[in-house]
């Protein structure tokens, strides 16, 4: 069932300030897509990651920018529940099974979006028994329990 959850938000409103008001306004969790450019927009992106999982009591999840393991120790390590690698990125689906071994199975998820995921993607995710699973389709994002 889609919920619609509405917040009144300003142009002036900060992206720690938007997660606030979405953990007080009954959001379930928050995904935190990291869309920086260089290493230093990186940086900064993750700075705010943390800011946001000190303020919220609700479970923030990780995506984007991610090109090597120590981004996902990156994310995890700013608060994040769990570092989501994206299913349609060559270099993300390589180190899945290196990542969920280190972090564990519960720190690490995959982002399938609107490009089909492959049949390997889906067995690779099955492989290494990964529970955080969600997909980003026509702009919604959703849980998935399994691909069962």
């Amino acid at each position: 069932t889609d919920i619609t959850l509405k917040v009144p938000v300003s142009k002036d409103l900060s992206v720690k300030e938007l997660c606030v008001r979405l953990n007080e306004n009954g959001a379930d969790a928050i995904v935190y897509v990291d869309l920086s450019y260089d290493d230093y927009s990186h940086e900064q992106a993750i700075l705010n990651l943390r800011q946001i999982c000190k303020e919220v009591d609700i479970p923030v999840y990780a995506t984007g920018n991610i090109k090597r393991v120590e981004d996902v120790k990156k994310y995890l390590y700013a608060g994040a529940r769990c570092a989501l690698l994206e299913a349609t990125k060559e270099s993300n689906v390589a180190m899945m099974t290196e990542v969920t071994n280190r972090f564990g199975k519960d720190k690490v998820g995959i982002l399938m979006s609107e490009k089909n995921t492959s049949e390997d993607v889906i067995a690779l995710v099955k492989d290494n028994d990964i529970e955080n699973i969600f997909s980003l389709y026509f702009g919604k994002f959703s849980f998935i329990n399994s691909f069962e």
